[in-house]
């Protein structure tokens, strides 16, 4: 009789932590979807070094935010740079052009397998100070620019596949093309731009989840700018942790990545990729 009292005592207790682990899984897991159906605020480095035909670094830090409205998410992105150019004695620094990108999620937020597509737009927001260590010039911002300083348009689709509470794939591609002309600027390494951009990117994502909000990943971007022919497809492999505090979600990482191809000036053929991710579950 104390046997089964003693059992009936603990059934509940465990039923109870079972439940509690499911919930953390499931948030470890969408912490990582791209199409989850929440605010969301995070902030992206991805610094990049050994780049291709010129010495120094460029170090990229973006600003997302992410806002469902009924089945439509909207995502706001505001990048800055800052390029070190040894060689020249010059360091750049400045924001880039303003990404907003609205998804029509095809599929419901609770399905395993995800799908979301629409249109994106980029704005000639960017602004560029090159600063020589030589004399201590300082150029305006129609000489150098860090983007591509005229309006583009594109389109996007995104898939993300949890069927696993262990794994979870998907895959973003985008394509854009230019529609304005300024011909006269510079890009970050003092090469002439060319503004009839058309230009692709593939983002193949992977994770592997570990158990108490530790999981390993990779969320390479595989560039290729038709105009300049630029090219760059690295792969990448890390590890991240997912923790609560109160209604918000965080979830950071660290990701290496090398480049198994790349072609054109600047690009990075090693890049350390982290981010701060916030979720927040208060309310829509």
């Amino acid at each position: 009789m104390k046997k089964i009292l003693v059992l009936l005592f603990f059934i509940p207790t465990l039923l109870f932590a079972q439940e509690e682990q499911e919930k953390k899984d499931e948030a470890a897991a969408n912490a990582n979807n791209p199409l989850a159906d929440l605010k969301a605020f995070n902030i992206q480095f991805n610094y990049m070094t050994n780049l291709t035909g010129v010495e120094g670094t460029n170090m990229v830090t973006s600003f997302r935010y992410a806002q469902p409205v009924g089945r439509i998410l909207f995502r706001a992105t505001l990048p800055t740079l800052t390029a070190n150019r040894p060689s020249q004695n010059t360091s750049i620094t400045g924001v880039g052009d303003f990404n907003l990108f609205a998804t029509y999620l095809a599929t419901a937020s609770s399905s395993p397998v995800q799908f979301g597509a629409g249109p994106m737009v980029f704005a000639p927001t960017s602004t560029g100070v090159a600063t020589s260590s030589n004399n201590g010039f300082i150029t305006n911002d129609y000489d150098v620019s860090i983007g591509a300083n005229n309006w583009q348009v594109g389109a996007a689709v995104i898939l993300f596949v949890a069927k696993s509470k262990q794994f979870q794939w998907g895959g973003l591609v985008t394509w854009t093309a230019g529609i304005g002309d300024d011909s006269k600027l510079k890009d970050a390494n003092g090469d002439a731009m060319k503004a009839d951009e058309n230009m692709a990117a593939i983002q193949p994502f992977y994770f592997f989840q570990l158990g108490k909000g530790n999981y390993l990943r990779g969320a390479p971007i595989w560039t290729m700018d038709f105009t300049n022919s630029n090219y760059n497809f690295p792969i990448g492999i890390g590890a991240g942790k997912v923790f609560k505090v109160g209604s918000t979600v965080f979830n950071l990482f660290l990701e290496p990545q090398y480049s198994v191809y790349s072609q054109g000036t600047g690009q990075g053929n090693f890049q350390l990729f982290s981010s701060i991710n916030m979720q927040f579950y208060g309310g829509k």
